[in-house]
């Protein structure tokens, strides 16, 4: 279920919500002593998200989602939250467009706490600065992109001893026809 909003010719909003249930899902995370066994389990989802347009082709975005999960796995049933699922992940950032086609973006990241082992041991909330540019032919049908993610080499976990990547520089060329 999805809502949205155009509160003026600057600020744009949108409220989203999801139900989602799995059943026979097994996670086995590379160099992690165990799996996940999380056969059965829901998902709740809220999102919340909001644009500003500041003026001069700079733009200010937002966004929120809060989680909220249940392992249904017979033999445990609702002690746990679903593996790997952050309790919340936001977003803050500011973006500019130049009448060139160039874009270019910086964002702040937040990540919350999750389960990270076979065992419910949750892993510690984090963030990371990324910024993007990229630029776009006249006719759309080209786009070559340059994206700097985890500028500041945040240490963080992605599973109970899986470290998460570290600065990481991606570039993508896209072709539309």
């Amino acid at each position: 279920m999805r809502w949205e909003a155009e509160w003026s010719e600057r600020l744009f909003t949108s409220v989203e919500y999801q139900h989602q249930r799995f059943d026979g899902l097994s996670l086995d995370v590379p160099e992690l002593l165990g799996s996940f066994d999380t056969t059965t389990g829901e998902i709740d989802r809220i999102h919340v998200s909001g644009n500003y347009w500041i003026g001069e082709g700079i733009g200010a975005f937002g966004s929120f989602t809060w989680n909220h999960s249940v392992d249904l796995t017979p033999n445990g049933a609702g002690e746990f939250e679903v593996p790997l699922v952050p309790d919340y992940r936001a977003q803050v950032g500011l973006t500019v467009v130049h009448p060139s086609r160039v874009k270019a973006t910086v964002a702040q990241t937040f990540v919350g706490e999750r389960v990270g082992a076979p065992f419910g041991i949750d892993l510690e909330s984090y963030t990371t600065t990324d910024a993007a540019i990229s630029w776009e032919s006249p006719s759309g049908h080209l786009e070559l992109g340059l994206q700097l993610l985890n500028a500041f080499d945040d240490d963080f976990e992605l599973a109970l001893g899986i470290p998460g990547p570290g600065r990481t520089v991606l570039g993508s060329v896209r072709a539309k026809f």
